[in-house]
């Protein structure tokens, strides 16, 4: 699969406190429902907006977004989906 290919069923985030050393993460759609994962879109929502350009950007330190990721793999993700998300590190 090409690096820049998102699975069917994923979509990228950008993850770091700061744009130009953000992290792009592969998540499964499904995920956006948990209520952890709700909470890192609130904040995201606060500190940019609605009207922020490019892709979704969670603003928080890559270690807290995977504490929350394996909490929420910890609860069986939210659903049926039981994979891990796919980690593709890819800093601006």
């Amino acid at each position: 699969m090409d690096e820049n290919q998102i699975p069917k069923g994923h979509l990228a985030v950008y993850v770091g406190e700061k744009e130009d050393v953000a992290c792009r993460v592969l998540v499964p759609v499904i995920y956006f429902n948990h209520p952890l994962f709700v909470d890192l879109l609130r904040e995201a929502e606060m500190v940019y907006g609605f009207n922020h350009s490019g892709g979704i950007q969670i603003p928080c330190r890559i270690s807290e977004f995977e504490n929350v990721q394996s909490r929420i793999a910890a609860t069986g993700g939210g659903g049926s989906c039981r994979e891990r998300w796919r980690w593709r590190y890819k800093y601006w």
